[in-house]
């Protein structure tokens, strides 16, 4: 996802034509006749694309979303209501009457912040494609791609067509999974709001990173998100999450204020389907329940691949130990499993197949070397290498003892990092 400091983007240049320009296109995002006449398409060069309107069409939507704060910003802060305005207005294609009443704002109000999300837009667009201020030439008349089979000339993408381009253009990349769901939870809430519908939204610390298509996923969610919502007025919704084997299981629960139940319309039903789309472009699932026949409560689940974490179990019985290391792994490709109680290692190994040890030998009740060899020896475990890591200056004797590797205490997270790099190398080559 594209990405650009705040700082930078506000401190370019902007001409008042393209913005004016912007302005334009983004009112006509998906028309493509009028995508096909503007003048942004050569000066951000798109020119040599096969359909340069379908190409513009994706670089504003891309440009929108490397504006979305972190989750981590506040969310009274300017720079989430610079993107709440110019998703809501010109993604989703809401009114500004629907858009002010989301946000609280009088029509005047939203138009001042309309306008300056679209300089800060044309700002990132400037940065981006080092436009540097100039103005733009004039509209131009360029003639349809050729259809695809089975299309009608000059029209715009059916949804299939889109689905399938989106697999194409779309590769799979790692995304925070707390981060992305709380995230689209967020552009829902103002519509929950206006519906006086409660959100809650509780996730667990230590979910693993999603491998997905970012775009596709992230409307997926909001759709889902959205048809929660409409469907219970003045009731809630309740967001939950968590790791289930190789995936991330989110649920979203939607209950009604009165025993009218739930309602989806079509346009929720087709919503729920759309995300289904976008969501099997990822190997991802969704799937609907109620509780009771036509009226109870709407529970939609759905099912999100994991990026697949290298497990590292860590045994030591100091507590402080346990958590240097873990704070070692965060931000890694590893997931870190921590034992402090020597009876239960065989017990948890067992149970986690870790795909690395590391092992402190200096354990209460039990003879740290023996467990080495119980370790190295256990049927399901025989694979995963095994570092000591003590204050012993013990190294011949581990390596003997069939340790692949030893690390004396105090370790740096460098170190650490690049011995579990070390000892796993073998293991990938094999497996590849």
């Amino acid at each position: 996802m594209l990405r650009t400091c705040r700082l930078c983007v506000e401190s370019v240049a902007v001409s008042e034509s393209l913005v004016r320009e912007l302005r334009r296109v983004l009112n006509h995002l998906y028309d493509w006749t009028e995508l096909r006449s503007s003048p942004l398409i050569d000066l951000v060069g798109l020119d040599q694309q096969r359909d340069p309107a379908s190409a513009l069409q994706r670089a504003l939507i891309e440009a929108i979303e490397s504006l979305r704060p972190r989750t981590s910003v506040a969310a009274k802060a300017r720079a989430w209501r610079t993107y709440h305005v110019l998703h809501a207005r010109f993604v989703e294609q809401f009114t500004q009457r629907e858009v002010a009443g989301e946000l609280g704002l009088s029509i005047r109000h939203l138009r001042r912040a309309e306008a300056s999300a679209l300089s800060v837009l044309a700002a990132y667009l400037s940065d981006r494609y080092g436009l540097d201020g100039r103005p733009l030439g004039e509209r131009v008349d360029r003639p349809a791609p050729e259809a695809d089979a089975g299309s009608a000339p000059g029209r715009a993408p059916t949804r299939a067509q889109e689905l399938a381009w989106l697999q194409q253009s779309q590769p799979s990349e790692p995304v925070g999974a707390q981060d992305l769901i709380c995230g689209q939870m967020e552009l829902a809430r103002s519509l929950a709001r206006e519906a006086q519908v409660d959100v809650d939204c509780r996730l667990p610390d230590g979910l693993p990173d999603l491998l997905v298509r970012l775009t596709p996923t992230r409307e997926a969610l909001l759709n889902v998100f959205v048809a929660a919502v409409r469907s219970v007025p003045n009731g809630q919704v309740a967001v939950r999450a968590h790791r289930a084997g190789t995936n991330v299981a989110v649920t979203v629960r939607a209950i009604a204020a009165d025993v009218a139940g739930t309602a989806l319309g079509g346009e929720e039903l087709d919503r729920l389907e759309m995300a289904r789309q976008l969501l099997a472009l990822s190997e991802g699932t969704v799937t609907t329940t109620r509780d009771g026949e036509g009226c109870g409560a709407l529970t939609v689940d759905v099912v999100l691949p994991a990026e697949e974490q290298t497990l590292v179990l860590v045994i030591d019985d100091n507590t402080e130990a346990l958590q240097l290391l873990e704070r070692y792994l965060v931000n890694s490709r590893f997931r870190f499993l921590g034992v402090s109680e020597p009876r239960d290692v065989l017990r948890v190994a067992e149970e986690a197949c870790p795909h690395a040890i590391v092992l402190d030998v200096m354990l209460p009740g039990i003879d740290g070397w023996e467990l080495l060899g119980r370790l190295r020896e256990h049927p399901s475990l025989r694979g995963a290498p095994i570092i000591v890591c003590t204050i012993l200056p013990q190294e011949e004797l581990a390596v003997s003892l069939g340790a692949a590797a030893f690390l004396r205490k105090p370790v740096s997270r460098k170190t650490f990092l690049l011995t579990l790099e070390r000892v796993l190398a073998p293991r990938a080559t094999e497996s590849g």
